[in-house]
């Protein structure tokens, strides 16, 4: 709970979060404050994570007419390059998303904070789609990021 959240000096809701937000910005810009280590960590390893999610992504549009060549000719499969291309795109994809994600996290924008939040949701759901050991340690690691944003959700702005 914010210092602030017991004045009552706006007497609608809106007036309210309008309040709060301006409190939030003016603690932002005073000297000392700064973001959280925690949301520091998150952002730096997200934003690497993300830019390898790019470079991956481009690999494997690049290398996908190789690949799909050496497919057909050593085992017989058509289609493998086809199959590269749309995975190095939704890795593309996903990397640009990350990266405007962590960005906005290390602003300390509560769009950042969102996206990050929908981004572990979305890979809680798939790690309990495709259960294993690996993706268990994934799980609890984004429910840790999960809580530990949730419990700093005041923070943004």
């Amino acid at each position: 709970k914010m210092w602030y959240e017991g004045i009552d000096m706006a007497k609608n809701d809106t007036r309210k979060e309008e309040l709060r937000e301006l409190v939030r910005e003016e603690i932002g810009k005073m000297p000392g404050s700064k973001r959280p280590t925690g949301v520091t960590i998150l952002s730096i390893l997200g934003f690497l994570l993300s830019l390898m999610m790019l470079i991956v992504g481009i690999a494997g549009i690049g290398f996908s007419s190789f690949i799909g060549s050496a497919a057909d000719q050593v085992i017989g499969i058509s289609g493998v390059g086809s199959l590269f291309v749309i995975l190095g795109i939704i890795m593309l994809i996903i990397g640009l998303v990350g990266l405007v994600a962590f960005y906005l996290l290390w602003k300390m924008k509560k769009s950042g904070m969102i996206l990050v939040m929908i981004v572990g949701i979305i890979s809680i759901i798939m790690g309990l789609l495709q259960f294993t050991t690996t993706n268990l340690v994934s799980i609890v690691i984004w429910l840790i990021i999960l809580v530990y944003l949730f419990k700093k959700k005041d923070m943004f702005v």
